[in-house]
């Protein structure tokens, strides 16, 4: 049966998740509000946020490992004031709305959400399950495993996975010291 440890670790994983999704969120958010991108639907924007704040923190990962600058404190001091900033940023936008900001969905978002979500419990369920496929092992989280140690991009010519771009790399590398 489950440990308590197990599953306070298991809750912890969740929060980082949590977290990094909200960040993720807000970042993106800020840029689309910056472009003036009005054209979205509620959930066309919430998905193109995230998309846009993930790939925004998947750069600076890539820049700081080129810079050899993998820090815990840096890295997550980062996402500490982005997370206060985020935080500062969503109350100023329920201010300006009025009200709290609700999703307003069609029918066929409904269903499409609804999808969208069961398969990504499939994908929540089936990331607690350890990894043992090879390239999980030899790219996916092992090289960002080796930059923390290292700090930074290192060239490994052993490893010819090394060479392709690796912005989702760079999400793993954040996810890793969280217990990810």
């Amino acid at each position: 049966l489950f440990q308590s440890s197990l599953l306070l670790r298991y809750a912890g994983i969740l929060a980082a998740l949590g977290w990094l999704l909200f960040v993720g969120v807000r970042v993106g958010a800020a840029i689309i509000d910056h472009l003036n991108i009005e054209s979205l639907d509620d959930l066309e924007r919430l998905g193109f946020s995230l998309g846009v704040g993930w790939g925004v923190m998947a750069t600076v990962m890539a820049v700081l490992g080129l810079l050899g600058l993998w820090r815990l404190p840096l890295v997550f001091g980062t996402l500490a004031v982005l997370t206060v900033w985020g935080v500062i940023d969503m109350r100023r936008e329920r201010t300006n709305r009025g009200r709290a900001a609700t999703l307003r969905l069609e029918p066929i978002d409904r269903v499409l959400g609804g999808l969208i979500l069961a398969f990504a419990a499939l994908n929540l369920f089936c990331a607690f399950v350890p990894e043992i496929f090879y390239d999980a092992l030899v790219y996916h989280l092992a090289l960002p495993e080796l930059y923390w140690i290292r700090h930074g991009f290192v060239a490994t010519p052993h490893n010819i996975y090394s060479g392709i771009p690796m912005l989702t790399e760079m999400l793993y590398g954040l996810a890793l010291p969280l217990g990810g």
